[in-house]
């Protein structure tokens, strides 16, 4: 479903990354950043729908 979603964003033009991420794995927020990084060259924005995860702020990371 996700990939289904990017693939229609892509369509209109967008420049999309698909991550499946849970926010209650610490592993799973270093991936997320590591992949961004690599596609993008940054973070800009970072918007957390997912409620509190009890782990360090994302832009904590040392690769931000």
């Amino acid at each position: 479903m996700l990939n289904a979603f990017a693939d229609e964003l892509k369509k209109s033009g967008a420049d999309v990354l698909a991550v499946v991420a849970d926010a209650t794995k610490p592993g799973d927020h270093e991936r997320f950043i590591e992949d961004t990084v690599k596609r993008f060259g940054r973070i800009g924005v970072v918007v957390n729908n997912a409620g509190g995860t009890g782990h360090p702020p994302i832009g904590s990371s040392p690769v931000c």
